[in-house]
């Protein structure tokens, strides 16, 4: 997990990136307190490249406004495109600009740009 400390809606969390079993990055936000999971972030949209260092953000339904969130916070870029999910949503590819100390990533920390549900 990432060491900076970020709030959403009135709760601590920490960044928590991995990786699905394809490779592609996980986003996951940790709530600080309890040490568990608050919300998951990104989607696998197996079907639609996605380079290294980038993400697909869920950013509908209970998610609704998380991909903002993540940007004022420096946590994810802009969106570089918007693609369909299984269920038609539009969904952002994102970069993420933060890098986690020990995180298991395709390429190394030095593909991502440095800054620091």
């Amino acid at each position: 997990m990432t060491s900076a400390i970020y709030t959403h809606e009135g709760t601590d969390v920490v960044v928590k990136l991995g990786n699905y079993k394809n490779g592609r990055l996980t986003v996951q936000l940790m709530d600080k307190a309890l040490n568990f999971p608050y919300c998951r972030v990104s989607i696998n949209l197996t079907d639609a490249p996605c380079p290294d260092g980038y993400a697909y953000i869920k950013n509908y339904s209970e998610n609704t406004g998380i991909d903002n969130w993540l940007m004022q916070n420096g946590i994810v870029s802009r969106p570089i495109q918007h693609v369909p999910d299984l269920n038609g949503q539009l969904v952002p590819l994102v970069k993420i600009l933060i890098v986690e100390e020990g995180a298991y990533l395709k390429k190394s920390p030095h593909s991502f740009a440095s800054v620091g549900c």
